[in-house]
């Protein structure tokens, strides 16, 4: 803590003037005042009643006054407070320094003003220092108080000691506030290691400076200036255990690196309350022209309106969110964690469709593997960032369009919030700027994941202090437990990174080299349909697979020869290595493809390259839980969707991407709002990416189908991707059904509303009903009359009433309420029904026809279903016949 002292010629007198930043002030001291020629000018009552020094004491203030002033010969004009318990003579706070746009150059010790046309000298003022008094000995694990002696022979006051950064002791010293007597004092001394450390005499501990009691920092709303108790806040900080377990360091350089971490403590954040807030970027939305989204808030109950109240205030306690006025407005639900917390999310779906995309470029993987190598690596580290989105503001112009609804109010989001399809790209943009210089040279950062590289461990040492340096001035913390600290291997964008090179992630690849061998002909129809969707990339497919090919051949007996396994591993080599395989390229989009059976789920990502051919990027799947297994089709089909994204979440971050299903009714996934709680949960899950689901016959998905039909190792736990929310406060949903064989359609009743009264057949009834209007059509003006007994518009929706065949009479209240679909809808209906699997098999007619029923109308409902079948069933035959 050095003090910078100005030559400043003041009322016919010469002083030095203290620049200090951490004062919101410009001050003098009474005394000095009355020694100068303004001693007789009248004092105007000053609009500050009082300060608060450091040491928490009480000063009034006498008065104000604006005086002139010269530093080198250059007058200058400034308001001060006159105290009379000020120490220094005068003081030069920061509205000085703003004012006078004043800079500091530490290096040269001038100080430049008023855009550098004042240039001067500053005086720094050497600090004392803290020595050890007599040779100490500190057992390991222990901390103790050792004695030291100070430099000068000071006055009986208060004075605080910092402790040196100086990597080369393997010891802790703590910050103190200390009362000089006899020139000695305590300071405690904290051994982490497992070894002795010995103290000698007239070892320079800590810097000694005088605490100036007077200090003026900040103003409250009561006109009093207040200042920020520094002990306080740091004791306020938990201390961080840094699991340096996996680091590849010698015992030394492990306990070398704990105490670097620990004396950058304050770069860390575990908690709201220690998240840092950048002004370095700040996240814009950009809608065009488009009109504000305006949405009503989702019904909740009783208890989830206070556990929303509750996650309300404390974001408005740290300064996340504030009451809003905006014409924008997005509804809010609640998701369970897996620790049976919850978590508050806000359904930007609207929003984000009318989002323009942004684009931020992002370096060729086959470059930063270059940049790597060239540089001889030995040491990684990766650090992570708390809260991320939470730690960039919003932009003044766009915060209101975050605006979301609860129960009793309107807020919105000072910071960034999540769910928003541009946060990733608007991160990464901030991260490139926080690190420029650096990137390249000692780091790359992906979003908010930065890993640094090195030679060697010492020069590791200041690559992270270059890295922290930079996060500290843009305020930006760092997540401590999930950052990895000097391995000699870490896992960046799905490669391995290692001094011995680089080389694929195995685990995006494991899906095909653990392939079980096939037990019968259908596995080895499954296989060959991943293989064959690969063949143009295999040299020789065709003769490859002739053994395997041979097995599908009617009326043949099923036997695995040694020709077989030496096609079936010489397949699984071919697409687990180039070309099939290939590097992803980040300025390209990605493609998804996804499917799930009723025992496993399969996906694949893949790119289309320089030679306009789809390659894999990497592959990957798993065995259903028992409980995801009784999952409907939609859901389990929307698992492997939602895990596929998760899976491949890298590459996916801040690329546009297409998912390809062979479930229509995922098609739906971006528009969906009243449906089961699980599907909504992964739809939002979902919102901050930025793709497009487009639906895909099953005779063309057939390289996903054989990754989701495989046995995995049985899973007895919920993968963690999904396990991290499980339940959720919806709107109102369709009529509930049993859950036995019923499929939920992913689409809401506002969508459904308003094709019912585009619908040529469903439109006119709805006319007639609201209007009493009947159509031209004579036929249909006739019928209508007599229907509309069997159909209600309820919220804007029409539904029909349908009476179950019994032998008692049936009442109003025991019929069955059925949606009326308009025509687009239906196709995706039938599919949505026909696709629930009941013992690995397709439902019938009669079945499908009777589940759908119970739910949904339309005329000739029976006659589409029964279509559908046949089609579908003919369909099924024709793929069965190419492989014979």
């Amino acid at each position: 803590m050095h003090q910078c002292l100005i030559p400043v010629y003041f009322g016919g007198i010469k002083i030095k003037a203290l620049l200090d930043t951490g004062s919101t002030i410009s001050a003098i001291n009474e005394k000095t005042f009355f020694k100068t020629k303004f001693a007789n000018n009248r004092l105007l009552r000053s609009d500050i009643k009082q300060i608060v020094g450091a040491g928490g004491a009480t000063y009034p203030v006498k008065g104000q006054i604006k005086l002139n002033f010269e530093i080198n010969g250059v007058v200058l004009s400034q308001k001060f407070y006159i105290i009379p318990a000020l120490r220094h003579s005068m003081i030069l706070g920061t509205d000085f320094c703003k004012e006078k746009s004043v800079c500091l150059n530490w290096n040269t010790n001038k100080l430049s003003l008023i855009k550098n046309s004042v240039t001067i000298n500053v005086i720094r003022v050497t600090p004392g220092f803290a020595r050890v008094y007599r040779k100490s000995l500190i057992p390991p694990n222990t901390m103790m108080n050792v004695c030291v002696r100070l430099s000068h022979a000071l006055p009986q006051r208060n004075y605080l000691l910092e402790p040196l950064k100086n990597l080369k002791y393997n010891f802790l010293t703590a910050k103190c506030l200390i009362r000089n007597r006899n020139n000695k004092c305590y300071l405690q001394i904290l051994n982490p290691t497992n070894e002795v450390i010995t103290l000698r005499s007239g070892l320079i501990l800590a810097t000694m400076n005088d605490v100036d009691t007077g200090n003026i920092f900040t103003l409250d709303n009561d006109k009093t200036v207040k200042s920020m108790n520094l002990e306080q806040t740091n004791s306020d900080q938990k201390d961080i255990q840094f699991d340096l377990s996996k680091a590849d360091l010698t015992d030394q350089q492990k306990q070398k690196l704990n105490l670097f971490l620990n004396q950058n403590r304050n770069v860390f954040a575990t908690n709201l309350k220690e998240l840092g807030k950048t002004d370095v970027y700040k996240h814009k939305i950009n809608t065009g022209n488009a009109p504000p989204v305006k949405s009503r808030p989702y019904r909740t109950s009783p208890a989830a309106k206070q556990e929303i109240q509750k996650q309300v205030e404390e974001l408005l306690k740290y300064d996340i969110i504030e009451p809003s006025k905006s014409e924008y407005s997005s509804p809010i639900v609640l998701v369970k964690k897996k620790d049976n917390t919850w978590r508050l999310c806000i359904d930007f779906r609207s929003l984000n469709k009318q989002s323009i995309l942004q684009q931020h470029p992002l370096p060729r993987l086959d470059d930063v593997f270059d940049a790597i190598g060239q540089s001889n690596a030995k040491i990684y580290s990766r650090l992570d960032l708390t809260m991320a989105y939470y730690q960039m503001p919003m932009d003044e112009h766009s915060k209101h369009k975050t605006a979301f609804i609860t129960h009793d109010n309107l807020y919105q989001f000072k910071r960034m919030p999540y769910g928003l399809n541009n946060a990733c790209q608007s991160f990464q943009s901030l991260m490139t700027q926080v690190l420029r210089g650096l990137t390249w040279k000692h780091c790359l950062v992906y979003v908010d994941d930065v890993i640094i590289w090195s030679e060697d461990f010492d020069s590791h040492l200041q690559h992270l202090d270059l890295i922290f340096q930079r996060l500290k001035q843009a305020n930006l913390k760092l997540r401590p437990n999930k950052c990895d600290f000097a391995k000699s291997e870490i896992l960046y964008l799905g490669h391995i990174i290692s001094k011995e090179g680089i080389k694929v992630d195995t685990s995006k690849t494991k899906a095909v080299e653990t392939f079980p061998i096939p037990n019968n002909q259908h596995d080895v129809r499954s296989f060959l349909g991943l293989c064959n969707y690969y063949r143009k990339f295999v040299k020789s497919y065709a003769k490859i697979a002739s053994p395997l090919n041979r097995l599908l051949t009617k009326d043949t007996p099923f036997k695995w020869t040694t020709d077989c396994q030496n096609a079936f591993e010489t397949l699984k080599e071919a697409l687990t290595s180039t070309p099939v395989l290939n590097f992803p390229n980040f300025n390209k989009p990605f493609i998804v493809s996804c499917d799930a059976s009723g025992s496993a789920i399969g996906y694949i990502l893949s790119q289309i390259g320089d030679d306009e051919k789809e390659h894999v990027i990497g592959y990957g799947g798993r065995a259903l839980t028992p409980t995801e297994k009784n999952y409907t089709v939609t859901e389990q089909e929307m698992l492997a969707l939602v895990s596929a994204v998760a899976y491949f979440h890298v590459y996916l971050a801040t690329n546009k991407f297409t998912i390809y299903t062979d479930h229509k009714a995922l098609t739906w996934l971006q528009t969906i709002k009243h449906t089961n709680s699980r599907l909504i949960r992964w739809a939002l899950k979902l919102q901050e990416y930025n793709f497009d689901v487009i639906h895909r016959l099953g005779s063309r998905n057939q390289h996903c189908d054989a990754l989701s039909r495989r046995n995995y190792e049985k899973q007895t736990d919920q993968p963690k991707v999904l396990t991290e929310v499980t339940f959720i406060y919806p709107g109102e949903t369709l009529e509930k059904i049993s859950n036995s064989e019923k499929d939920i359609p992913i689409f809401s009743l506002e969508d459904i509303s308003s094709l019912q009264k585009q619908c040529p057949y469903f439109g006119p009834i709805i006319t007639f009903l609201e209007n009493g209007i009947l159509p031209d059509d004579k036929k249909r003006a006739q019928a209508i009359p007599y229907e509309t007994g069997q159909y209600e518009l309820l919220n804007d929706t029409l539904y029909h009433f349908f009476q179950p065949r019994t032998k008692t009479r049936t009442s109003k209240n025991q019929l069955i309420k059925q949606v009326a679909i308009p025509e687009p809808l239906r196709n995706d209906i039938l599919l949505s029904f026909h696709d629930q699997k009941a013992g690995g098999s397709h439902l019938g007619v009669q079945r499908t026809y009777e589940a759908i029923k119970q739910r949904y109308f339309w005329p000739k409902m029976y006659q589409n279903v029964l279509r559908l079948c046949h089609q579908l069933s003919n369909l099924s035959n024709c793929e069965k016949r190419q492989y014979c």
